[in-house]
């Protein structure tokens, strides 16, 4: 167990050295987390809101 939580410890707090395999390592998760996580599992969801279907829509008109 303290094993594990020495790993944790260390690569939170960016403990290895720049070159070294568990820095790359962790560079490449980064990475593959960046490019490979596809978008729709960041993009904010809105409630719904049933007062808001029956209300009329409000429209903008810019003056030009």
């Amino acid at each position: 167990m303290g094993r594990i939580k020495s790993l944790l410890h260390n690569i939170f707090l960016w403990k290895y050295e720049r070159g070294s395999i568990a820095y790359d390592i962790i560079v490449i998760l980064i990475l593959l987390f960046i490019f490979l996580v596809p978008h729709s599992c960041f993009e904010r969801r809105a409630k719904p809101n049933p007062a808001a279907t029956h209300a009329p829509a409000a429209h903008i008109h810019l003056i030009w």
